[in-house]
């Protein structure tokens, strides 16, 4: 399944997965250099080398992870600027007082917000 055929739900779950991942082969990495600097016992070549491609991949997922994800959330933040609500607002500002302008102005924002946070989610 490819990223855009994904929900942005089980895009978050997958990165925050591949995020567990990467700190698990940070640490593993991190403790043979310890040992190796510590005791002189270095970990078969083979291996770090394994486990530095399998950090490279798992970092180049999240980047493709993140990438999907700040996208999805610019196209949705442009949409509701290019909305109807939005160009009714523009209208009511020139034609309503400030005040009630305003008011309906931090209602919209606060209705926007709140559909863009379940979104996000």
């Amino acid at each position: 399944m490819n990223l855009e055929e994904k929900s942005i739900e089980l895009l978050q779950q997958e990165l925050d997965q591949l995020q567990l991942d990467e700190n698990k082969i940070k640490v593993q990495i991190e403790y043979a250099k310890q040992i190796a600097n510590s005791q002189g016992i270095y970990s078969d070549a083979g291996w770090y080398s394994r486990a530095m491609y399998s950090l490279r991949e798992k970092q180049r997922q999240i980047q493709k992870h993140l990438q999907e994800i700040a996208g999805r959330k610019k196209a949705f933040r442009r949409m509701i600027n290019n909305s109807f609500e939005r160009k009714f607002l523009q209208v009511c500002k020139k034609r309503l007082d400030k005040e009630l302008y305003f008011d309906i102005l931090r209602q919209v924002e606060d209705e926007l917000n709140a559909i863009e946070a379940e979104a996000s989610e």
